[in-house]
């Protein structure tokens, strides 16, 4: 569970991108998510990813002294040490003197909380903007996603209880809204952003539109969602469209909280 501190840190991250530009929304149903010739943000774990600087790759070891330095001392709530380790296998997201956020691969997909959700890369923030720590610093995990701005991101299965078979034009597939939402269902509000056949992959992007106003936030549960193909599925793959690498899809069951 997310400290409030954590949170606090979060929200820093996320207004700092939309500051910079970097948190605008993505182009439904064009190609990684932005028209031709934009730049699409990326998001992981909520915290928008500057897509520009991560293809550019720039190694963490070529971070300016002040950035550097934060990264050196950075601490969690404790005072404990929040430690990077490898400088030289870490990106550079942003750097300035009052923060500084670094990003790598995985290097294997991995569900680390057992929900079927496969994180692919590692996120490294330290912040002055927290006031009373010197360097707040935090090490994270995601699934590296387009950013699906205006609407927010969903964790999208197969459904175990429905797996389609090759004369199948229906999916049945269950989707998990990421933003809080009281421990609610996202019915009505899931969005099919794109959906692209080829002759080896069925690529489906999905999104929800927030459901506004104060949440708490529980797990929510799945709800229940299809596509409808234009050809029968055939032996093609799904692939989850709503990461920068996209991938197939895991399979899930069902989650109420009735």
């Amino acid at each position: 569970m997310r400290t409030s501190r954590a949170y606090a840190l979060l929200a820093v991250v996320v207004l700092s991108g939309a500051a910079s530009g970097c948190a605008s929304p993505s182009v439904a149903g064009s190609p990684g998510g932005a028209a031709s010739g934009v730049s699409s943000p990326y998001v992981c774990g909520g915290a928008p990813i500057d897509s520009a600087a991560y293809r550019e790759a720039r190694s963490a070891d070529e971070l300016s002294p002040e950035p550097a330095a934060l990264v050196a001392g950075a601490t969690d709530d404790l005072g404990d040490p929040v430690t990077v380790d490898d400088l030289a296998s870490w990106s550079i997201v942003s750097e300035s003197s009052a923060r500084v956020t670094l990003i790598r691969p995985l290097a294997e997909p991995a569900d680390l909380y057992g929900n079927g959700e496969l994180h692919d890369h590692e996120l490294f923030t330290a912040t002055t903007e927290l006031g009373d720590i010197p360097s707040y610093g935090q090490l994270s995990s995601c699934a590296l996603s387009l950013d699906p701005a205006p609407l927010t991101g969903a964790l999208v299965q197969r459904d175990l209880a429905a797996l389609p078979s090759p004369d199948d034009t229906t999916i049945a597939l269950l989707v998990t809204e990421g933003a809080c939402n009281s421990g609610r269902d996202a019915a009505g509000r899931i969005e099919l952003i794109s959906l692209e056949e080829t002759d080896a992959s069925v690529t489906v992007r999905i999104g929800i539109r927030p459901e506004g106003g104060p949440q708490t936030c529980p797990s929510n549960p799945t709800t229940p969602f299809t596509i409808e193909l234009a050809e029968r599925l055939g032996d093609r793959v799904l692939l989850d469209g709503s990461l920068v690498s996209p991938r197939p899809l895991t399979d899930g069951h069902a989650i109420s909280f009735d």
